[in-house]
């Protein structure tokens, strides 16, 4: 739904519209169009380059991080719905088989390798042209293949699955070496600039809130757990 008539229109004096809503639905001041920055300053931390204002890019085209804010929030109203439905299906798949929930209520490897079969007949007739293959013409064989893809960002569930760990030394037995170092680790600062006003929905602080004591997790990178290598 991108139809944004839904929300009332920012015009002059917004101050009677919810915070979220502001300048969806109108013209918004460009002063007020971003609000990210490159490094908020911390005491425990200090910038080891020169760091810019902020990122580039922020043209004056754009319509403004409250319209992604508004778009996003659209999609995590559908993520919810499923979250709801797949929930209710699970409570009703315990009631009737018992715990743990049986495989057929959730293992999706039947509808993967259906989907995958119907989708390689179709791209296998004589004369299909898809999508994929308009875009890469010089190496058709590319769109009939299943790839899986690597990276080396942090934090990750296996460390064996770092991208520098499935590459294959050379003759000489030489591997890539990242020297790069994290400046630190931990939680990244929220940026003053992002801070809601103290009358609006922080609707962050919702979605955390809970009686539970915090979890003993520790989120700080050791570097000497990485088998990668890296230093």
């Amino acid at each position: 739904v991108s139809d944004k008539s839904m929300l009332p229109a920012s015009k002059n004096d917004v101050t009677e519209i919810p915070y979220a809503a502001r300048w969806v639905n109108g013209k918004m001041p460009d002063r007020l169009k971003y609000n990210s920055i490159c490094w908020e300053k911390r005491k425990d931390v200090t910038a080891q380059v020169k760091q810019v204002g902020h990122p580039g890019s922020q043209v004056s085209w754009h319509p403004g991080f409250l319209d992604h804010q508004f778009n996003g929030r659209k999609l995590a109203l559908i993520v919810l719905k499923g979250l709801d439905a797949a929930l209710n299906k699970w409570e009703e798949g315990v009631e009737k088989e018992g715990s743990p929930l049986a495989e057929s209520y959730w293992h999706v490897g039947d509808s993967y390798k259906n989907i995958r079969k119907h989708l390689t007949t179709r791209m296998n007739k004589p004369g299909s042209k898809s999508d994929c293959k308009t875009m890469i013409p010089w190496a058709p064989r590319i769109c009939n293949f299943a790839m899986h893809g690597f990276g080396m960002w942090h934090p990750r569930a296996n460390i064996e699955s770092d991208f520098l760990n499935i590459i294959h030394p050379a003759s000489g037995g030489s591997k890539p070496h990242y020297k790069a170092k994290n400046l630190y680790s931990g939680f990244d600062l929220l940026p003053y600039k992002q801070k809601i006003p103290d009358d609006a929905i922080d609707v962050h602080a919702i979605a955390i809130a809970t009686t539970n004591p915090p979890p003993d997790l520790d989120h700080s990178w050791n570097e000497k757990d990485d088998v990668t290598g890296i230093s």
